[in-house]
């Protein structure tokens, strides 16, 4: 029989995901693990600069701005 050490239960809070939820919770206890509730939340809408960029654009945009974001080595925040 496997050991479950730790169950993740990622939801959104409707109603229909209640069932799973039990579930979630039934199999913690039988099993004596931790349950993880992860709530979430639907993907957002794009920011307009997004549309009409081609294939590969955004995730260069989107990685230059983190890399201006982030600290030089041995600076603090």
């Amino acid at each position: 029989m496997p050991t479950i050490r730790t169950i993740l239960h990622p939801t959104d809070f409707a109603e229909s995901s209640e069932d799973a939820f039990r579930l979630a919770c039934l199999l913690a206890r039988d099993y004596a693990a931790r349950l993880v509730v992860l709530h979430a939340h639907p993907r957002p809408a794009p920011p307009e600069w997004v549309h009409d960029r081609k294939p590969g654009e955004v995730e260069d945009i989107l990685m230059a701005r983190l890399h201006e974001l982030r600290p030089a080595r041995g600076q603090a925040r």
